[in-house]
């Protein structure tokens, strides 16, 4: 498994899924998250911050590989949570992040090309309407279509295929633990691959495209991107990919 935690780990609470906290308000959440006492503190000083923080940052301690969130985090989330609230989100998502083995996007070994990620989750999207980004957009450095292969992340099965407008040509994989991820804008699918198919986890899915955003063929309304969401739950609860995706490309090359 790529990921072990022990029972400090902190875990998302769904209720707050809206809420967002500013890097103000995370200097402010590190400053008084140090210790007990300073705890304390914070929930007389601004309890709104603990609010925006049990969705924004939950999951980022949960999969952020450095310390600087992770290790003080959980003084102040295993408080705030009941404890029932806690053991069921935590049983969730340990078992998603669990389902998880490779980075979405094959690397090129022989064009030494490369791909590159912000952490764009909650951002503003209008096309469509008003909404939030929930996923991740990882870019194809050299914005070429049908360059970078999309491959799965987890073993799962193929539930869903086709065109969405906001998504283009997409395909979703339901993980052995329920997870779902989203994989968006391809510019094709693998041979042969169909709804209902079973995929492990580094199989070819498609290639990298920049489709979406209008009728079914639509190409070239943005840079060339893999869109990649997850979601847990019949509720369809979304994760930020952003560390996970981190800590993987981190270990590409190991």
């Amino acid at each position: 498994m790529l990921y072990k935690y022990n029972d400090t780990t902190v875990v998302e609470l769904t209720k707050y899924r809206k809420l967002f906290i500013s890097e103000q308000e995370m200097n402010i959440l590190h400053f008084y998250t140090t210790n007990d006492e300073g705890f304390k503190q914070l929930v007389e000083i601004n309890p709104d911050i603990l609010k925006k923080v049990v969705y924004n940052n939950i999951y980022t301690a949960l999969a952020q590989p450095d310390e600087s969130i992770g290790n003080k985090a959980p003084l102040m989330f295993r408080k705030v949570l009941p404890q029932s609230v806690y053991n069921s989100c935590y049983e969730s998502y340990y078992s998603v992040l669990n389902d998880i083995r490779t980075f979405p996007v094959e690397k090129d070994n022989a064009g030494n090309e490369t791909v590159y990620f912000d952490d764009s989750f909650g951002s503003e999207r209008t096309y469509g309407g008003d909404r939030s980004h929930e996923g991740c957009d990882i870019m194809a450095g050299n914005n070429k279509t049908d360059y970078f292969t999309v491959v799965s992340m987890t073993d799962g099965v193929v539930e869903k295929m086709g065109w969405l407008e906001l998504g283009g040509y997409r395909i979703g994989i339901r993980s052995p633990s329920g997870g779902y991820y989203y994989y968006a804008h391809l510019s094709s699918y693998a041979e042969g691959l169909k709804e209902g198919d079973t995929v492990k986890a580094g199989d070819k899915l498609g290639m990298m495209g920049d489709t979406g955003y209008g009728e079914e063929g639509t190409t070239g309304k943005f840079d060339v991107h893999l869109h990649l969401g997850i979601y847990y739950g019949e509720n369809e609860i979304s994760f930020n990919p952003y560390y996970v995706l981190k800590l993987l490309n981190g270990m590409i090359d190991k």
